[in-house]
């Protein structure tokens, strides 16, 4: 049964079982990370080789995702979709059964291109099942799956790592794609909304495409470490700077690749997506904390085990289970939104949503020795709880303010800001925390003392610089209405 008192539409559960599957693959990469000390064992790696791992697959489906959405709405969600988990399969297989590093990393660009071509087009598809009256109520079912498998992929792939090795985190996920595509014919078309005659008639924006590929592949290149991609990577031309200067190539790259997108996007008569969309308030806003609650919550995952292991002494066991809490989290605040939806307006929910957020990675950025593992889980959960509750309700405002011909588009947006705030989050909190690192050893300190305060005072300044930027909003409140 569906959303109460909305009428369920023939198989309609059947197509969300398949969406289910769909997401949670990419979800539940996570468990990739669990499995990085055996991979780097495998083919000796040092810690500068083993990033690109994540790299090139955040680097693919990240600058692809956007792109990847038009495509669907011009041609047809369902036909993307099921392409995207092709790639994805063939994906798997390729990662699982690499021999060399560059083998693996040719699988996971492979996956970052299947991942956005599926992923784009799931939440289009999702919301096609159910009449436009319960968008809220599947966004919330929709948050809480990609949240579960977020939080379930670091257990599985644990136990996979120790059963068979490494290759298991990849394996294990190419039944999902399978069973994905195997339910699909449950799946509507999404044919564009003006008819199947559009995909003749309307031409694609391939100078779009293009910019946007550039910009974003300069600008996350430039945030992954440019001294890497000079040294480790052959074949580069030697005309190109080193290190510092590598890196500020590649932004002012990006940024001249971004100003191009937006002027060409602006005079297109068919875009990838209208720059006039960010002139209202809200939008704009509401895409903004998007951004900076994935960058400020990114903490959770870079640097809270380390703390719980190292500055509270816990089993990596425990510790796994207290870091699924925000996963758990997250899942409690997507569901509750979906079920809220129509009683509270969502850009209030988006708010409360954040609030909760900024305050739980302030409560971490307060932990002592001798915490109990009860706190750590309750302040976690109380972070993902406001992360699940802004996410669906920033996702239903898009999703809303977008026409529905553009709904592929939409879904693909709100993953292209999250990537960003993920790729921003990986880089500035691991420059912010080093640098406090080295400024409390350089006061004198013990090693573990000056990574318990570089600790604190990282949570604690991504918390007060979320409240501080949400509370700048009070000004104009009415946003948030």
């Amino acid at each position: 049964m569906g959303e109460p008192g909305t009428p369920v539409r023939p198989r309609a559960w059947a197509g969300l079982l398949a969406i289910g599957f769909c997401v949670v693959a990419p979800a539940m990469d996570t468990s990739v990370n669990i499995a990085m000390p055996s991979i780097s064992a495998a083919f000796a790696l040092g810690q500068r080789d083993i990033q690109w791992i994540v790299t090139c697959y955040m680097l693919a489906y990240g600058s692809l995702m956007l792109t990847c959405g038009k495509l669907g709405d011009l041609y047809g969600h369902r036909r993307i979709l099921r392409m995207g988990l092709a790639l994805c399969a063939l994906a798997f297989v390729t990662c699982t059964m690499a021999t060399t590093y560059h083998g693996l990393l040719a699988g996971r660009a492979l996956q970052g291109v299947g991942i956005a071509l599926a992923i784009s087009c799931a939440p289009a598809l999702a919301t096609a099942l159910y009449p436009e009256s319960a968008r809220t109520w599947v966004l919330g079912i929709y948050g809480a799956i990609f949240a579960f498998g977020s939080a379930l992929g670091p257990l599985v792939g644990s136990w996979l790592v120790a059963l068979i090795g490494w290759s298991g985190v990849f394996a294990f996920r190419f039944p999902l794609v399978l069973a994905a595509l195997a339910l699909s014919a449950a799946l509507p078309a999404g044919l564009p909304a003006s008819g199947p005659q559009t995909r003749a008639t309307t031409p694609f924006d391939w100078a779009g495409a293009i910019l946007l590929i550039v910009w974003m592949g300069a600008l996350m290149l430039a945030s992954a470490g440019p001294h890497d991609i000079a040294t480790h990577w052959p074949g580069m031309p030697a005309w190109l700077p080193d290190g510092a200067g590598l890196g500020w190539l590649l932004a002012a790259v990006g940024l001249t690749g971004l100003a191009a997108f937006v002027w060409h996007e602006a005079r297109c008569a068919e875009p990838i997506i209208r720059p006039a969309l960010f002139r209202s308030p809200r939008f704009a806003l509401l895409n903004a904390f998007s951004l900076l609650v994935s960058l400020a919550s990114f903490a959770v995952l870079l640097i809270v085990p380390y703390f719980l292991v190292r500055g509270l002494s816990y089993s990596i066991e425990l510790s796994g289970l207290l870091l699924a809490m925000s996963g758990v989290g997250a899942m409690a605040g997507s569901w509750i939104t979906g079920r809220l939806a129509g009683r509270i307006p969502a850009a209030r929910l988006a708010f409360i949503g954040l609030l909760l957020c900024a305050l739980g990675l302030l409560a971490a950025g307060q932990w002592i020795n001798g915490l109990r593992p009860w706190v750590v889980g309750a302040t976690l959960l109380v972070q993902g709880f406001g992360v699940g509750l802004f996410q669906v309700a920033y996702n239903d405002r898009v999703i809303a303010t977008l026409p529905v011909q553009d709904r592929g588009v939409a879904g693909s947006l709100t993953m292209m800001v999250r990537t960003l705030g993920i790729l921003g989050g990986a880089t500035g909190l691991s420059a912010l925390i080093t640098s406090l690192n080295d400024l409390a050893a350089h006061s004198g300190v013990g090693a573990e003392m000056a990574f318990r305060t570089a600790f604190q005072q990282t949570l604690t300044l991504a918390g007060a610089g979320l409240l501080a930027c949400l509370a700048l909003t009070l000004i104009r409140p009415k946003v948030w209405r």
